[in-house]
């Protein structure tokens, strides 16, 4: 698809690339500006990333949850893909909330962003810390639903669990009560945004080389 739309002519790309270095080699060189949105990458020609400021958003989330548990409780993170830079980003600003806030993280493990196996990392966290466990933070949504899932099986049911993205089950759970916030993407003003800088590009205007299209922590 990339292949077929570069050969037409274009005069800007803009791309939400899952495997960024697959991306970067397809595209290679261009002369036409290269816009990513949602998931950043390193690709020539790149002019600018439009979406969200992973770690600054994750930050908002800790401190939410930080907040609600007081000084002193004790926290596990659950993250998406590791040595992925939006896993990375949303570590640590997770991890650097959390700790500003007198929280102490005592475990991080990864789930491949799967339900299940967050399921299965969750009760595996349960068990090691012997059920002293008041928040989890999740790197997604999907994530924050299996470890709420293994937090209710296994009787660990007053947790603070922190999604993040906002994506429709994601708020869904949060009404429901089986999870406590998420950090809502604003996934319509990453396209919107995306195709403004694109148009900008070409008219020849300045483009930041970062739009931050911010979030919000949607709870109850």
């Amino acid at each position: 698809m990339i292949e077929t739309m570069l050969s037409g002519g274009v005069d800007a790309f803009v791309i939400s690339p899952l495997q960024s270095d697959s991306v970067a080699s397809v595209i290679g060189e261009q002369s036409i500006p290269i816009l990513t949105v949602d998931t950043d990458a390193e690709i020539p020609g790149k002019i600018s990333f439009v979406g969200t400021g992973n770690e600054v958003a994750a930050y908002q989330g800790g401190e939410f949850a930080a907040k609600q548990a007081g000084e002193g409780a004790k926290a596990v993170i659950i993250g998406g893909v590791e040595g992925n830079a939006t896993s990375d980003a949303r570590q640590a600003g997770f991890t650097k909330a959390l700790e500003d806030n007198g929280i102490e993280v005592v475990a991080v493990q990864y789930a491949q962003s799967n339900p299940d196996t967050a399921a299965s990392v969750m009760e595996n966290m349960i068990t090691a810390q012997g059920g002293d466990i008041q928040i989890v933070c999740c790197h997604n949504d999907d994530t924050a639903a299996g470890a709420s899932n293994a937090c209710k099986q296994n009787g660990l049911e007053d947790a603070i669990i922190i999604g993040f993205d906002g994506c429709q089950s994601g708020v869904q759970n949060v009404i429901d009560g089986t999870v406590t916030a998420t950090c809502a993407q604003a996934a319509y003003s990453m396209g919107y945004q995306a195709v403004e800088a694109a148009v900008a590009a070409i008219n020849g205007e300045k483009v930041e080389e970062f739009v931050d299209t911010g979030c919000s922590v949607v709870s109850a």
